[in-house]
């Protein structure tokens, strides 16, 4: 009879302390639908030149952390960033998975492009992957927190 006290005690302790947890659930399909329009728009812009929508996909205090240089601080910064490169027509970003919960949401991608020439050389076809970390602001807009991203080519080709 003991033995059955505590073990009815023991499954009510833990029934109540596991239902007490928040339930974060999954990202809703509308979250990934609106993440998706910021991969889409952040594509265009990008093809387009247009580096004033590119830098409004971002949050004003967001990250870009590019492969060989320190990390770039702010929307201000970025735009400074960004603003010195031509547009790359032929870009392609995919999202490979979006995930997430609530507010918080995780992009990771690939993309390819062309890179100008400098000077007499040849454009080089760029291919690589990015991850983002894109949150939900208090008006429904998601913008990008923190962007990583890096070449598939072995450092020794760059």
């Amino acid at each position: 009879m003991r033995s059955f006290c505590i073990t009815s005690v023991l499954l009510i302790v833990t029934l109540v302390l596991t239902g007490c947890q928040p339930d974060v659930g999954t990202l809703p399909n509308e979250d990934v639908a609106e993440i998706n329009k910021v991969v889409r728009a952040y594509q265009q812009s990008v093809i387009d030149g247009n580096w004033d929508a590119f830098t409004a996909l971002f949050a004003e205090d967001a990250v870009y952390m590019i492969p060989n240089e320190p990390i770039i601080e702010g929307r201000i910064a970025i735009k400074e960033m960004m603003g010195v490169y031509p547009p790359f027509p032929d870009m392609i970003l995919t999202a490979n998975v979006i995930d997430g919960r609530a507010d918080l949401a995780f992009v990771r991608g690939t993309f390819s492009l062309t890179m100008p020439a400098e000077g007499e050389g040849k454009p080089i076809k760029e291919v690589g992957k990015y991850l983002w970390i894109i949150m939900k602001k208090p008006n429904g807009k998601w913008q990008i927190t923190a962007e990583s991203f890096s070449s598939d080519r072995l450092a020794s080709e760059q």
